[in-house]
């Protein structure tokens, strides 16, 4: 008798359950008008905007264009390349921004991409097939392009670890 009703309440348990799909985001949508930055940095800026906003980088490489990323200790926080005029060219990083908010950042989904800033231009990344046996390659990852103002911004994921990085030209 005891066993059943362990039994009857696990299984009403589980029925009252709901799984989440793949496809459903938590995130709302991004309808806000100011121009998107990654940490702060666009390119168009200068690089004395950036060190404002980030300190002196930890690292420089190249002679014009030159290339300057600021770390942590454990992860690259942003990169910005600056041409022989001293104007950002490209940035790649780890948080898309508006103004002061935070829209994406950390492993979000390609879900998340999409329900926060749409559709955009998506394509897959794929991991060969088999050539003895002709079969698909299977998806790995995605990258979605958006425009904002005349800036492109790329995403890069992976479907095991999400959000892998940002980078705008």
């Amino acid at each position: 008798m005891k066993r059943n009703l362990i039994f009857l309440s696990l299984l009403g348990l589980t029925s009252c359950m709901q799984q989440a799909s793949d496809q459903e985001s938590y995130l709302p949508r991004y309808t806000g008008s100011a121009p998107w930055t990654i940490n702060g940095a666009r390119p168009g800026m200068t690089l004395d905007e950036v060190r404002k906003k980030h300190g002196e980088p930890t690292r420089s490489f190249g002679t014009p264009p030159t290339t300057y990323s600021w770390e942590s200790t454990s992860w690259r926080i942003l990169s910005v390349t600056v041409d022989a005029n001293g104007r950002i060219v490209q940035v790649s990083g780890n948080a898309l921004m508006a103004g002061d908010q935070t829209i994406l950042s950390g492993s979000v989904s390609d879900a998340d991409v999409k329900a926060v800033l749409g559709a955009g231009d998506v394509t897959s990344s794929t991991q060969p097939g088999s050539f003895v046996i002709p079969t698909p390659g299977k998806v790995v990852g995605t990258h979605h392009r958006y425009r904002n103002g005349n800036v492109t911004f790329a995403f890069s994921l992976t479907k095991e670890q999400g959000l892998r990085s940002i980078t705008a030209d």
